[in-house]
């Protein structure tokens, strides 16, 4: 039973990493901003609400750069692989997006819609750097080498725009 409870605990501590990661990466700063806004205001909750010593719980709580980037890499991952299952199996809308960056580095991002339980959903597929050119025809390697990559048949397309 004490395995059990300790599971749970590291379960929910898990959680709780990922979904301030997810904060974090929602609002666009520098992952260091965790370190610098949400540590201390975890710890003056704590300290407030709870009449409690926050410092053992906050210096539990890793929130250093390293720590969050790999937490967001995680769950662009997980994303990853949820809507590439999606695409071996439902119809999709392949929309494909090529931007130049600052000194003439070019990214492909690809966004999918299919229906699910008949609602229409729209999600960020993968952004990936294009290493020489913006040519249709490198753009149309990149998706190949990803659909191979990940067993994704090509008549699930009804649709591809660019």
């Amino acid at each position: 039973m004490e395995s059990l409870t300790k599971f749970l605990q590291n379960l929910l501590w898990s959680c709780c990493f990922l979904q301030r990661s997810l904060l974090i990466a929602k609002c666009g700063k520098p992952h260091a901003i965790g370190e610098m806004l949400t540590l201390p205001a975890i710890g003056g909750v704590i300290s407030t609400v709870m009449h409690q010593d926050a410092s053992s719980v906050v210096r539990s709580i890793r929130l250093s750069n390293n720590s969050v980037s790999s937490r967001i890499e995680e769950l662009a991952i997980d994303v990853e692989q949820q809507l590439c299952k999606v695409s071996q199996t439902t119809k999709i809308a392949l929309q494909l997006d090529e931007s130049t960056l600052r000194d003439d580095e070019a990214l492909l991002m690809a966004y999918v819609r299919y229906i699910h339980n008949d609602v229409s959903k729209e999600k960020m597929l993968f952004s990936k750097p294009l290493e020489t050119d913006t040519r249709g025809e490198t753009i149309f390697m990149v998706v190949k080498k990803l659909y191979e990559e990940k067993n994704i048949p090509n008549r699930k397309y009804y649709c591809v725009y660019y």
